[in-house]
């Protein structure tokens, strides 16, 4: 097979050690990386190389952002995915309540949506303005270790905002501005909620039929 032409090498390169760090790639966070592998050639590079290493390219549900996910599930595969599992549920509840907050500061259900974006200072005068979503904030604040002790209430939000940043799922798009932008990574956190919902869903009807037949055959508890 003949090498990689010398204008992609580099991207291919820098696509690859973003994936193998768990990073989402979007046309928000990182554009030009995203607009590389929507080229079918260069998908089809990215996921054989992956592929060699037990990984492969995957998409969120809606088609916003690639990453790279185990192309199959051993005993070692199993327990990255269950660590890599238990890392975002416990991002999820903070982030999904701060989109909450966001969306009711804004009086703008987009707020949910990859893409949308966030302007510190507008929101800031928001929360200000409402006595609720100023104790909703500090709730958030208090489930979060190390920003509890903040200053003040807008030192509070642009930590909170810095924070979900540095996760993932906000991009600065403007610093002058201190405008955010979600980015697609919010979308795999939607998937992690549904499974969330559907498994309990799953796991209240056997809790049912066990507290009415007693233990099924073979019972084990669940990995996660």
């Amino acid at each position: 097979k003949p090498p990689c032409r010398p204008e992609i090498a580099p991207m291919f390169e820098t696509v690859a050690r973003r994936l193998l760090a768990g990073d989402f790639l979007c046309p928000y966070a990182s554009p030009e990386l995203h607009a590389w592998l929507l080229d079918e050639a260069a998908r089809a590079e990215i996921d054989a190389w992956l592929a060699r290493i037990g990984l492969r390219l995957a998409l969120t549900r809606q088609g916003t952002a690639f990453y790279a996910a185990h192309a199959g599930i051993g005993s070692e595969e199993r327990r990255e995915a269950a660590e890599t599992f238990r890392e975002v549920q416990q991002q999820l509840r903070p982030m999904v309540n701060f989109l909450v907050l966001a969306m009711r500061a804004t009086q703008d259900d987009s707020v949910l949506m990859p893409g949308s974006l966030l302007e510190a200072a507008a929101l800031h005068a928001a929360i200000d303005a409402s006595p609720t979503l100023r104790q909703e904030l500090q709730a958030l604040a208090g489930s979060l270790r190390g920003l509890s002790g903040a200053a003040t209430q807008r030192t509070l939000l642009d930590r909170l905002l810095k924070l979900f940043a540095d996760q993932g799922y906000l991009v600065l798009a403007n610093a002058q501005r201190e405008l955010y932008r979600v980015s697609g990574k919010v979308e795999y956190l939607y998937e992690v909620v549904d499974f969330l919902i559907e498994h309990a869903a799953i796991r209240s009807d056997e809790d049912e039929a066990e507290a009415d037949d007693g233990p099924a055959p073979g019972h084990t508890e669940p990995l996660l």
